[in-house]
């Protein structure tokens, strides 16, 4: 896997690690290994992101789901530290963007 695909499948890299954004759907991804497929990953995570939908294909999706199963999201029952601290990461990251947002438009 290199960034190449995974900008072309999600198109928004959050950090200079692994932590990548789908600018439609919203899902948030890390700890990708090697052999991800960002494509197989997304429509695993979220098979109805209309991004995933319309550039692979309804059949492509139906079959990702079929052969590796689909991800449930909102199971927070097995947090696990190193997740709390991407989520803080994560957190940061969003802040320090809207704070420089927020800086551009008082300076315009």
């Amino acid at each position: 896997m290199n960034f190449q695909q995974i900008n072309n499948s999600f198109c928004s890299l959050v950090s200079e690690k692994d932590i990548v954004e789908c600018f439609c759907c919203g899902i948030i991804l890390h700890r990708w290994e090697k052999e991800d497929n960002p494509w197989i990953e997304h429509s695993r995570w979220n098979p109805k992101c209309v991004f995933v939908l319309l550039s692979k294909g309804n059949q492509f999706v139906e079959n990702v789901v079929k052969k590796y199963g689909s991800i449930e999201l909102g199971s927070y029952s097995n947090i696990q530290s190193e997740d709390c601290s991407f989520m803080y990461e994560l957190l940061q990251f969003h802040f320090n963007s809207l704070s420089n947002m927020i800086l551009q438009d008082l300076v315009m």
